[in-house]
C-alpha cells in the first residue's frame, strides 16, 4: 500500500425539482456553491407568544463543494463520480454516498429511472464507465466483481444470494454474514458473495437482480420508499499482461444508498410493531453515523465510535479511512420539509470537514512471487556455476552438503592439516562453515584419542615421537633404492603422500643408520636385523618394503597418477569448449534482441500470436541447438570431474592399504631385530 495525501470528503448538494419552491426559506448561490436558510417566523411556532428576548437562531449559511439545482443525471455523475472510477483503476478506493430524508431523491440519484436510459443513475453509469475503462487498458488483466449488501433493522442481508422460497423482499435476511477488519484490506463482510462480471450487461443484470430484493415501503412523502441501507461494492483487481508481474493493484468502489431519516410524526407508519421498529432502526443508524462524523471532525477526539452500528462499521474506510469519498446530499426545498433539509445540510457540512487518507492498494501474488524467487535462485546458481567454470573452479558446492560430500571434504581437510596438500582452496562460505565443523569434530576426537594413547603407552610416547623426528631428519641421507617416484615420493598436483605413520605397539627404531648395501631389498633388511643393534629406520624400511611386498601398491599409485593427469588435461580442454559455447549463445541472444527490437511492426495471426520472420526463426533454431550442445558439453565436464574425484578416492584407499600393510610388515621386522 502506497500512502497518499489527506483528502477531505467532497460534498455535493442536489435539489429535487418542485413547483412549491419556497424562496422565503431557501437562498441558493450557484456561483459561490452556498446555501442560506431562513427559518419560519419564530412567533408562529409559539403558542402564546413571548415578550422577552429571543436568542433562537433563524438563519443558517452552508458552504459546499458543488450546488446542483435542477441538474441532469449526467451532470451529477460528471461532478460526483467520473474521476473516482479512473482513480479506482489506479488502485485507490472510492465511495459515493447518497444522504437525505425520504422523498428527496437519493435512490433516484443512485439508481435512476429504469424506464429511460437518459435518466439512469450513478450506479449504472459507474458500471458502464468501468467496462469502458477496462477496454482502454488492453495491456492489463482486470478482474471485476460485485457484491450487494443490505442493512435492514441492523441485520445484514446478501441481496445477491438465493432468496428463500416464498420470501418477500426485505424478509429474507441472511444471518450468517459477519463483519471483520482485515489489516490490509479494511472492513470485510465474511460470507458476502462476490459475483464476477465480464461485461456491462452482466453487471447491470446482477445489480437489478439485487435491487429487486430490497426492502421497500410506503410513507407519507414517498409511495415507494427504500426502508434499508444498500451498499453495492465493485471490486477491481488488475495486473500487467506484458511482464507477468506478481504485483496486483486492487481497489473497491462503495455505492451507498442510505435510507431516509425523518421525524416519526412525518412518516405514515403502519400500526404495527414492525413499522415502528423499522423507522426507529433507520433513525438510530443515521444518528450513529452523525456521531461518527462529529468525532472525525473534532480535532481533540481520540476515539471514533465506528462499532456502534453495522452501517458505521461498514463505512469505516469511506469516512476517515483509505478512500476518496463523495457525499451527495439530496434536499427537497419546500417549506414543509424545512427541518429535514436543515438537518441534511448540517450533516453534509460536518462530513465536509472529515479528512480521508487515500492510498494506492498494491498486493503481491504469493504463487507468482514464489515461482519468481525459485527462478531467480536457479538463475543465480547457474551464473555461479558458469563463473566457477570460467575461474577454473570445479564442482563448487552451494547447496547443503550430503553425507558423502561431508566425507570428501573431511579427506581434503585432513590432507591440508597433515601437510600433504600445501593449500586448501576456499570455494564458498558454506564450504568454510562445513570445514570448521569438521575441524572441531576432528580436534575433539583427536584430543580424546591422544589422551587414551598417552595413558596406554606411558613414558614411551615422547621417545617414539623423538625417534620419528630423528628419522625424518636422517631420511635425506638414506640411500636411494629401486625406482624413483614410488609410492612414498612426492607427486605433482597433490596425488602423492609420505609415510607419516606411528605404530603404537612397535618397538622404537634404532638410531644407527642403515648402510647402502643393506637397503637393497627385504633380504638386506633381514640380514641387518639379525643384529640387535641394527633395527632399520622407518624410511629405509619403507624403501625396502615397496621394492617387494609393496610393489603392487606402487604400480597402482603410478597408474592412478597418470590417469588423473590425463583427466585434468581433458577437463581443461572441455572447459575451453564450454567457454566457446557460452560465447556463441550470448552472441545469438544479442542478435535475437536486435531483430526483435528493430522497431518494425510485427505481424500476428488470428489468435494474436506473433508470426516470426525467416531470420528470427533461423536464429531461434540455432540458439536452441547451441543450448543443447552447451548442456551436452557441460554434462561431459561434470562426468570428468566425477571421474577425477573417484580417482582421488582410489589414491586415498591405496595409500591406506600400503600404510596398513607396511605397519604390519615393519612390526614383524622390528620384532625379528629384537
Amino acid at each position: 500500500m502506497v500512502p497518499g495525501k489527506s483528502n477531505n470528503v467532497k460534498v455535493l448538494v442536489r435539489t429535487r425539482p418542485t413547483a412549491s419552491f419556497s424562496k422565503d426559506h431557501y437562498i441558493f448561490d450557484t456561483q459561490a456553491d452556498s446555501i442560506d436558510l431562513r427559518a419560519p417566523e419564530v412567533a408562529e411556532s409559539k403558542k402564546g407568544g413571548s415578550h422577552g428576548v429571543d436568542n433562537q437562531a433563524d438563519q443558517w449559511h452552508f458552504q459546499v463543494d458543488r450546488l446542483l439545482i435542477n441538474s441532469s443525471q449526467q451532470d451529477v455523475y460528471k461532478y460526483g463520480a467520473r474521476d473516482l472510477v479512473r482513480s479506482a483503476f489506479d488502485g485507490v478506493n472510492a465511495s459515493i454516498i447518497a444522504y437525505g430524508h425520504t422523498g428527496a431523491g437519493k435512490t433516484y440519484t443512485m439508481v435512476g429511472s429504469t424506464s429511460s436510459y437518459e435518466h439512469r443513475g450513478i450506479i449504472p453509469r459507474v458500471l458502464a464507465d468501468i467496462f469502458k475503462e477496462k477496454q482502454e487498458r488492453p495491456a492489463m488483466s482486470i478482474d471485476i466483481r460485485l457484491s450487494y449488501l443490505e442493512i435492514y433493522n441492523e441485520a445484514l442481508a446478501d441481496l445477491l444470494g438465493p432468496p428463500d422460497v416464498g420470501a418477500v423482499p426485505g424478509d429474507s435476511i441472511t444471518n450468517d454474514l459477519t463483519l471483520y477488519e482485515d489489516p490490509t484490506r479494511g472492513v470485510q463482510v465474511k460470507g458476502l458473495r462476490r459475483i464476477p462480471v465480464e461485461s456491462e450487461e452482466d453487471a447491470l443484470s446482477v445489480f437489478y437482480t439485487g435491487e429487486s430484493h430490497r426492502a421497500m415501503g410506503e410513507t407519507l412523502s414517498n409511495r415507494r420508499s427504500t426502508r434499508s441501507h444498500a451498499i453495492l461494492t465493485v471490486y477491481i483487481s488488475s495486473r500487467s499482461k506484458l511482464d507477468s508481474s506478481e504485483k496486483i493493484t486492487y481497489s473497491k468502489i462503495h455505492l451507498v444508498d442510505l435510507a431516509g431519516s425523518e421525524r416519526t410524526k412525518g412518516v405514515n407508519i403502519p400500526p404495527s410493531e414492525s413499522g415502528r421498529k423499522e423507522v426507529s432502526s433507520i433513525n438510530r443508524s443515521c444518528t450513529y453515523l452523525e456521531q461518527v462524523v462529529l468525532a472525525l471532525a473534532s480535532k481533540n477526539r481520540d476515539h471514533v465510535p465506528y462499532r456502534q452500528s453495522k452501517l458505521t462499521y461498514v463505512l469505516k474506510d469511506s469516512l476517515g479511512g483509505n478512500c476518496k469519498s463523495v457525499l451527495i446530499a439530496a434536499i427537497w426545498p419546500e417549506a414543509r420539509h424545512f427541518e429535514e433539509t436543515a438537518s441534511t445540510l448540517r450533516f453534509a457540512c460536518r462530513v465536509r470537514c472529515v479528512a480521508n487518507t487515500p492510498s494506492v492498494n498494491i498486493d503481491m501474488d504469493s504463487n507468482l512471487l514464489l515461482r519468481k524467487y525459485e527462478k531467480d535462485i536457479k538463475q543465480l546458481q547457474q551464473e555461479l556455476e558458469m563463473h566457477d567454470i570460467l575461474a577454473g573452479r570445479h564442482r563448487v558446492q552451494y547447496d547443503d552438503y550430503t553425507a558423502e560430500e561431508v566425507e570428501e571434504l573431511e579427506k581434503k581437510l585432513l590432507k591440508y592439516l597433515t601437510g600433504e596438500d600445501a593449500d586448501f582452496e576456499v570455494e564458498s562460505i558454506r564450504q568454510v562453515t562445513e570445514a570448521f565443523k569438521i575441524a572441531r569434530r576432528l580436534y575433539q576426537s583427536t584430543s580424546s584419542e591422544a589422551a587414551s594413547l598417552r595413558e596406554a603407552v606411558g613414558d614411551g610416547w615422547k621417545d617414539t615421537e623423538a625417534d620419528i623426528r630423528t628419522d625424518k631428519e636422517n631420511s635425506a641421507d638414506a640411500p636411494e633404492t629401486g625406482r624413483s617416484g614410488g609410492v612414498g615420493d612426492e607427486v605433482k598436483e597433490g596425488m602423492g603422500f609420505s609415510v607419516g605413520l606411528v605404530v603404537g605397539n612397535g618397538a622404537p627404531p634404532s638410531t644407527t643408520p642403515i648402510s647402502d648395501e643393506d637397503s637393497g631389498g627385504t633380504d638386506g633388511v633381514r640380514e641387518k636385523s639379525k643384529s640387535p643393534q641394527a633395527a632399520p629406520s622407518r624410511q629405509a624400511a619403507f624403501a625396502a618394503f615397496k621394492q617387494e611386498h609393496g610393489r603392487r601398491y606402487d604400480d597402482r599409485h603410478r597408474d592412478l597418477a597418470t590417469r588423473a593427469k590425463e583427466i585434468r588435461a581433458e577437463i581443461r580442454m572441455v572447459a575451453g569448449s564450454v567457454n566457446s559455447a557460452v560465447d556463441e549463445i550470448e552472441r545469438m541472444k544479442i542478435e535475437l534482441a536486435r531483430l526483435q527490437g528493430s522497431g518494425t511492426e510485427r505481424e500476428t495471426d488470428d489468435s494474436g500470436n506473433i508470426i516470426l520472420d525467416e531470420d528470427e526463426y533461423r536464429l531461434l533454431r540455432d540458439l536452441t541447438e547451441a543450448k543443447k550442445r552447451y548442456r551436452s558439453i557441460l554434462e561431459k565436464h561434470r562426468g570428468l570431474e566425477e571421474e577425477l574425484l573417484q580417482c582421488q578416492r582410489e589414491v586415498a584407499e591405496n595409500k591406506r592399504d600400503v600404510l596398513d600393510n607396511f605397519a604390519v610388515w615393519f612390526l614383524k621386522v622390528s620384532e625379528q631385530s629384537d
